[in-house]
């Protein structure tokens, strides 16, 4: 074998790679799978936390629906985008931080990985 250790070049998002084979002229090959940044469950989960946040901060019912219908709508986005890390979707994400500040935290538990 010439050259040691094993060198994974991954960009655009995540990737599951199964098992790797090292040896003399091996060529490993792996299809990427898109993975759903926000499932049901963390949604369901963000709705719950921005609840409790919003009343205990006194952030008005209007003020918290328009955060959740955002959210909704970058989710929304994701599925519809080949890349969901898109740049589009990560500015939108950005703004999300900057607009909402009082929600800053629980929004990067949604968000994590962007």
């Amino acid at each position: 074998m010439t050259g040691k250790g094993i060198n994974f070049n991954i960009s655009g998002g995540n990737v599951n790679l199964g098992p790797v084979v090292q040896g003399d002229s091996n060529t490993v090959s792996s299809q990427s799978q898109i993975m759903e940044t926000i499932s049901e469950r963390s949604l369901a989960a963000f709705v719950k936390e921005i609840g409790a946040l919003s009343s205990s901060r006194g952030v008005s019912a209007g003020e918290r629906d328009a955060l959740l219908e955002e959210v909704r709508g970058v989710r929304d986005a994701m599925r519809r985008e080949d890349k969901p890390s898109a740049p589009p979707i990560v500015k939108k994400i950005e703004e999300l931080y900057d607009k909402y500040g009082w929600a800053v935290d629980v929004l990067r538990k949604l968000f994590v990985g962007f």
